[in-house]
């Protein structure tokens, strides 16, 4: 994929343990990396109709993001696109096997979850 495919600004982040100052933890989020990315659709009628097989309910909240090959992993964070928080529903597979682009699903919480 050249360059200009990589046209969506997403931020990537994980959520960390943090000591609370009571002898406890609480949960945190911490900013990883800003990165571009090419975010698409998921199209079922090009035989993604099996998409639940990666956790996948429902397609209209969910969407198609392609990174540049990172050396951080990327299986326990979330993004942010446009606001919203999306959880990354499937394994970051090496596209084509080159080496240079992970794709990955990942879908967007609803506004309960939040």
């Amino acid at each position: 994929m050249r360059a200009r495919g990589f046209n969506k600004r997403i931020d990537i982040y994980q959520t960390t343990k943090v000591s609370d100052s009571f002898g406890g933890y609480t949960n945190d989020a911490s900013l990883l990396a800003s990165v571009w990315a090419n975010i698409s659709t998921i199209n079922v009628s090009k035989g993604s109709s099996n998409i639940t097989a990666f956790g996948v309910i429902d397609v209209n909240n969910s969407v198609i993001v392609t990174i540049r090959k990172r050396a951080i992993d990327i299986e326990t964070m979330y993004i942010m696109y446009r606001g919203f928080k999306y959880t990354i529903s499937s394994s970051p597979v090496n596209r084509n096997f080159e080496d240079s682009i992970l794709q990955f699903i990942a879908t967007k919480e609803s506004l309960k979850d939040a």
